[in-house]
C-alpha cells in the first residue's frame, strides 16, 4: 500500500514479483521516473479516497488495473502527455466500479487479442467521463496490437472542415483513436 507519491530512479527497477500495488493515499498522488522511461507495475489497484494520480512517465500494467470500489480518484496522464498502457490482452484487464470517477485522463493505450473481441475504455477529461467501446473483429495476431484512445473537450477540429454535416449540431466531444 502506497499513501505518498512514487518516484523511481534513473537505471532503477522495481520488481513486484506479480503482487499488486495500492495506491490508497489522500490527496493527489505522483507517479514518475527519474529519466525517460516508464514505471511497471503487474498489478495496480487505485483506492483513493480523494485526489487523484498524476503521471510524469508512462505508466504500463502488464496484468489489471482496478478501480477499487471506494475509489474517487481518476489517473491523470494528460498533465505531461505520457499514457497508461496495458499489455494484458484480455477484455477484462480493466477492473473499474461504478464510480463515475475511475477512469484515466489521457491517452489509454490496450493490448488488443486476435479474433473478435471488444474493449472498452474508460477515459475522460476533468469536465467528465465520456468512455469509448470498440469491437474489433478478426484481428490477426501478428499485427501491432495496441489500439489508444483518449477524449477531448470541444468539437474535433476537423469536423466542420472534412464532414460537410451541420455547423450547428454536434456532440461537443470527440475521441482520437490511434492504432
Amino acid at each position: 500500500y502506497v499513501g505518498g507519491n512514487w518516484f523511481q530512479e534513473v537505471g532503477s527497477t522495481f520488481t513486484d514479483n506479480t503482487r499488486a500495488v495500492f495506491l490508497n493515499g489522500m490527496g493527489d498522488q505522483n507517479i514518475s521516473y527519474g529519466g525517460s522511461g516508464s514505471i511497471d507495475f503487474s498489478y495496480l489497484h487505485i483506492d483513493k479516497p480523494s485526489g487523484n494520480v498524476n503521471l510524469g512517465d508512462d505508466l504500463k500494467i502488464s496484468q489489471r488495473l482496478t478501480f477499487e470500489t471506494s475509489n474517487t480518484a481518476n489517473i491523470d496522464a494528460s498533465l505531461t502527455d505520457v499514457s497508461v498502457i496495458i499489455s494484458n490482452d484480455a477484455t477484462n484487464a480493466i477492473i473499474r466500479s461504478s464510480s463515475t470517477n475511475s477512469y484515466v485522463i489521457g491517452r489509454l493505450c490496450r493490448a488488443i487479442a486476435s479474433d473478435d473481441n471488444t474493449y472498452a475504455y474508460p477515459v475522460g477529461t476533468v469536465l467528465g467521463y465520456t468512455p469509448a467501446s470498440i469491437d474489433f473483429t478478426g484481428v490477426i495476431a501478428f499485427l501491432d496490437p495496441d489500439v489508444c484512445v483518449r477524449s477531448y473537450d470541444g468539437i474535433d477540429p476537423d469536423y466542420i472542415t472534412f464532414s460537410g454535416l451541420s455547423t450547428t449540431k454536434y456532440i461537443d466531444r470527440f475521441w482520437e483513436v490511434i492504432p
